[in-house]
């Protein structure tokens, strides 16, 4: 996944505004637009990053339940 990122957020702070989507067919899309952070603005530009399966957003190392509280 890191090398899906690389060239996204250029500015030297590497600050960036994060949204995800997960359409009717269980794609998930990462919406990534840079946010410079003294001025407060958002870029227009938004990059987007499709994942078919979640495995390629992460390596999965551990599943266990969760208990109530």
């Amino acid at each position: 996944f890191r090398e899906k990122l690389e060239g996204v957020v250029k500015n030297p702070y590497h600050t960036a505004v994060v949204g995800f989507s997960l359409d009717s067919s269980e794609v998930l899309s990462i919406h990534i637009r840079e946010y410079d952070l003294f001025n407060s603005q958002v870029s227009k530009e938004d990059h987007e990053i499709e994942l078919n399966k979640f495995g390629e957003l992460f390596e999965l190392t551990k599943v266990q339940k969760v208990q109530d509280a």
